[in-house]
C-alpha cells in the first residue's frame, strides 16, 4: 500500500531500481530486470526499515536517501541482486530526513530537510570505498533541500528558501563548499527538482504557486552570480518529478488530469507542451531511456508504470506485456487460484503458473511450461481467465513451490491491473 518515491535505470545491464515510502509489512527497495520493458521481471527486494526518498546507482552500488534518522544514507552492494543487504550507512548529525543523493566520481552528495540551529543540510562524503563512506565537507543552507544536480564541480540545489529556491555551490574544494549565487522565483513556492543540461541551462520545478504563477522555470546559469530567466510556465499545480533528455522535459505534477506533462524545450525561451495525460495518481519519480518512460507513482496497484514511444513527446501504455512473480513456498496441495483485477474495456489479463517440488528447502525442477487449468500438457496455450477462481490441475499435486505469470494486453491508452492474487492450498 506504500507509494513509490523514485526510480532509476541502468541501461548497461537492463536493471531498474524502485524505492518506496516506508512499508511496515515488507520491502521498500525493488530491483527489476527490464531487458524487455514490456515484461519487467522482479529480481529481488529489500526491507530497509524506513521510507526511501531517492535512489541512484553507480558501479556496483545503490545509494539511498532515506527517512531513517540513524541512516540517512544507505549503500547497498547490488552485484548479486538476489542477495541484498544494507552494507554501509552514513548517519547525519541531525534527526532530519534525507531527500536526495547524487554520486559523481568518488563523492556522494546528500541533501536533507532543514536542520534548525545551524546543522548542515548538505553533506559531501568520500565513497571511493563505498563500504566505508567518510564525511569530507558540509554546508548549512538553512532550508529544506529537496533536489540536487551535480555538474563540473558545481552543485545545484532546489530548496525551500523563499528567497533562493535555486542555489549553486562551488564544491571544487570538497571540505569547504562555497555559495556562488542563486535564483529567487517570483512567487512563494519551494524549489523541488533541478536539472542542468550541457549548455548550462537549468530547469527548476517548484511546488504550487498560490498566485497561479509559474512552477516550471528555464534559467540561464552560465553566470551563477547573475542568473537570468529564459522562460517560465504555469503547469497548473505543484511539480513533483523532472527528467530532461534531448529536447524534451518530462514533468510530474499534482495537477488533476495532467499528472504527467511533456514539453519540447528545443527553444528554452519558449517551451511548448506537446502532450499530457491523466494517470489518476501522483508521479514522484521519472526516468526516461530511449523511447521508454519509467515512473514511480502513488498508485497502490501500479507503483511502477512503464510507458512506451515517448520519443517526440508521444506516449502510451505497452500494448502487450507480461510479469513473472517471485517464488512462494514451501506448502503443499495447491488447489485453487483467484485474484482481484481491474480490466477496462479493450484490455485483458490472463494468468499461468509453474510449480516445483521441494528440494531441501528450495524449489526443485519447475514445470516445463507455463500452465493453465489444463495442467502440464506440453504447450503454453491455456490460461486461467476467471478471476473468481480456477481449479489447479492435479498435475501439480505433490509440488511445494509456485510462481505465477501475468499476460496483459491493452489498446495503448489504458491498462489492466492486478490488485491481489491468492493461491489456496491444503496443509
Amino acid at each position: 500500500g506504500q507509494d513509490a518515491s523514485d526510480v532509476f535505470v541502468t541501461p548497461a545491464n537492463n536493471r531498474l531500481y524502485l524505492i518506496t515510502t516506508n512499508n511496515t509489512a515488507g520491502e521498500e527497495l525493488y530491483i527489476f530486470d527490464i531487458a524487455n520493458s514490456t515484461t519487467p521481471l522482479e529480481l529481488s527486494s529489500l526491507n530497509i526499515g524506513s521510507g526511501g526518498h531517492s535512489v541512484v546507482v553507480k558501479d556496483n552500488y545503490a545509494y539511498l536517501a532515506t527517512s531513517d534518522n540513524s541512516s540517512e544514507l544507505m549503500i547497498i552492494d547490488i552485484q548479486d541482486p538476489t542477495s541484498l543487504a544494507v552494507n554501509a550507512i552514513y548517519n547525519a548529525p541531525s534527526s532530519s530526513d534525507a531527500y536526495d543523493v547524487v554520486v559523481a566520481g568518488n563523492y556522494a552528495y546528500l541533501a536533507t530537510s532543514n536542520n534548525p540551529g545551524g546543522t548542515p543540510e548538505i553533506y559531501i562524503l568520500d565513497v571511493s570505498d563505498p563500504l566505508v563512506p567518510s564525511l569530507v565537507g558540509s554546508y548549512n543552507v538553512g532550508a529544506d533541500v529537496y533536489g540536487l544536480f551535480y555538474r563540473d564541480d558545481l552543485l545545484y540545489l532546489a530548496t525551500s528558501e523563499n528567497n533562493a529556491e535555486l542555489q549553486i555551490l562551488d564544491v571544487s574544494n570538497k571540505a569547504v563548499p562555497s555559495s556562488l549565487g542563486g535564483y529567487n522565483t517570483p512567487g512563494g513556492e519551494e524549489g523541488r527538482e533541478i536539472v542542468i543540461d550541457e549548455n548550462e541551462v537549468a530547469y527548476l520545478l517548484t511546488d504550487n504557486d498560490p498566485g497561479s504563477d509559474a512552477e516550471f522555470f528555464v534559467l540561464d546559469v552560465t553566470n551563477p552570480a547573475s542568473i537570468s530567466v529564459l522562460s517560465s510556465t504555469d503547469i497548473g499545480k505543484g511539480g513533483r518529478a523532472l527528467f530532461v533528455i534531448d529536447e524534451y522535459a518530462f514533468v510530474g505534477t499534482e495537477a488533476a488530469g495532467n499528472q504527467v506533462q511533456i514539453f519540447d524545450v528545443s527553444d528554452p525561451a519558449d517551451p511548448q507542451e506537446v502532450n499530457s495525460w491523466d494517470i489518476s495518481a501522483l508521479v514522484n519519480g521519472i526516468f526516461v531511456q530511449e523511447d521508454t518512460l519509467y515512473m514511480a507513482t502513488s498508485d497502490n496497484t501500479e507503483e511502477l508504470q512503464i510507458w512506451s514511444q515517448v520519443a517526440g513527446g508521444t506516449v502510451g501504455y505497452q500494448v502487450q506485456g507480461s510479469y513473472e512473480s517471485s517464488v512462494f513456498g514451501p506448502v503443499s496441495n495447491f488447489n485453487l487460484i483467484k485474484w482481484s483485477e481491474a480490466v477496462p474495456s479493450g484490455t485483458d489479463l490472463r494468468v499461468q503458473i509453474k510449480t516445483a517440488p521441494d528440494a531441501s528447502g528450495s524449489p526443485g525442477a519447475w514445470s516445463e511450461t507455463w500452465c493453465g487449468p489444463e495442467g502440464e500438457d506440453a504447450d503454453e496455450t491455456d490460461y486461467f481467465t476467471d478471476a473468481s477462481g480456477g481449479i489447479i490441475h492435479p498435475d501439480h499435486v505433490g509440488d511445494n513451490w509456485i510462481k505465477y505469470k501475468l499476460t496483459l494486453t491493452s489498446d495503448g491508452t489504458i491498462t489492466p491491473s492486478l490488485e491481489d492474487i491468492t493461491v489456496n492450498y491444503k496443509p
